[in-house]
C-alpha cells in the first residue's frame, strides 16, 4: 500500500529519495514488520512496532540518523455522525497532536 520509494531526511540535509523494487508485497505494516523480523529484508515500520526488537538486538537501525518521511493520515465518515461523537473527537486530538509535532 505505500509507494516504492522512501523519503529520507536528515537534520541540516536536503532530503534525499530512495526508490526500489519489491519481492513482496503485503497491506499490513504488521506484516512488514514481521517479514523483517524473520530476516527477510529491509522495512520502514512504525517505531511502536519495532522497538522491543531494536532493544533485544533482534533488528538493527540502519541508517540512524535519518528519518523516513511522515505519512498522512486521513479519515472518512457520514455526515450524520455527530461533532461529539468518538470518532470526531479522536480525529479532533490527531489533528491537535499532528500540527505540534511538526511544530518542533
Amino acid at each position: 500500500m505505500l509507494p516504492n520509494y522512501r523519503r529520507l531526511h536528515k537534520q541540516q540535509e536536503p532530503p534525499i529519495q530512495i526508490t526500489f523494487t519489491s519481492n513482496i508485497s503485503v497491506n499490513s505494516v504488521d506484516a512488514m514488520a514481521q517479514l523483517c523480523l524473520c530476516g527477510l529484508g529491509v522495512a520502514t515500520p512504525p517505531d511502536y512496532l519495532v522497538e522491543e526488537a531494536l532493544k533485544r538486538g533482534e533488528l538493527v537501525e540502519l541508517l540512524p540518523e535519518w528519518r523516513v518521511e511522515t505519512m498522512p493520515v486521513y479519515a472518512c465518515w457520514p455526515d450524520n455522525v455527530s461533532d461529539s461523537s468518538l470518532t470526531r473527537q479522536l480525529v479532533d486530538h490527531l489533528v491537535v497532536a499532528g500540527s505540534l509535532e511538526n511544530a518542533e
